[in-house]
């Protein structure tokens, strides 16, 4: 009976270990990695707005190019607040390294670790592009736009997997 509250109290300060690396540390990580989400979302959305003033400014429709001007200066903000907030992901999933309870704990947080330094990697690669394209957006043509727009889309979709 001794042995059987013995192993009973062990199983509960187990379960009660991972529940604190749940509560201290996953709950934390999926609130970081949903604002980032989120904010890619926002990106997007500019993005083909962007694109679409510029559109309508080889069409010459007035206020398309300043509107354009306008959306760059959000999307370039929100470029760079998405960078500095994998950064900071970053920093939190290598002090939780640190401070994680199990070594299965452990072993995914340096997955989790390895897959937002990826992540951020291409991130840079889609903002650069992303800007680049918008600041030649008003003198090229149309079909040349919506090729390196499609290039850009192409990074995004690498992310997804």
């Amino acid at each position: 009976m001794v042995l059987m509250g013995s192993i009973a109290i062990i199983q509960m300060t187990k379960i009660g270990t991972e529940l604190v690396d749940i509560a201290e540390e996953n709950i934390s990580l999926t609130n970081m990695v949903t604002k980032i989400t989120e904010l890619q979302l926002d990106q997007n959305i500019l993005f083909e707005r962007a694109l679409f003033n510029a559109v309508l400014h080889h069409q010459n429709v007035a206020g398309s190019l300043e509107h354009l001007n306008e959306i760059k200066n959000e999307l370039t903000v929100t470029i760079k607040t998405i960078l500095q907030d994998i950064k900071d992901a970053e920093s939190f999933v290598a002090r939780a390294i640190t401070v994680i309870h199990t070594e299965e704990g452990k072993a995914e947080f340096k997955h989790v670790l390895k897959v937002l330094t990826d992540v951020e990697q291409h991130y840079e690669e889609i903002g650069v592009n992303s800007l680049r394209i918008l600041d030649t957006a008003a003198s090229v043509s149309s079909k040349q736009l919506a090729a390196e727009a499609a290039g850009v889309e192409e990074l995004q979709d690498s992310l997804k997997h």
